[in-house]
């Protein structure tokens, strides 16, 4: 069950979306900030200055697949890109 590793990790679900899972970290220069995990059936995008470290604990839970964990070009048809 994803929700038992997210919460396991400190990520919270949200009250307005259950598949929207975020959690207060703090960046190296000390600034807070909230990092994000976005669930949509078996995909996930994370927002994090860190992701691989919450993919990392993720993986240790489920078996994902090498080649889709990378950085997002399209999420849900959208086309993102770092900003």
């Amino acid at each position: 069950m994803l929700a038992w590793t997210l919460s396991d990790l400190s990520f919270i679900s949200s009250l307005a979306d259950p598949d929207v899972w975020f959690c207060p970290a703090f960046k190296e220069d000390g600034c807070k900030y909230y990092e994000y995990i976005f669930v949509y059936v078996d995909n996930l995008l994370v927002l994090s200055e860190k992701p691989q470290v919450i993919m990392d604990g993720i993986g240790k839970e489920y078996r994902l697949k090498e080649v889709s964990v990378a950085k997002s070009t399209v999420y849900l048809g959208a086309v993102m890109k770092e900003h």
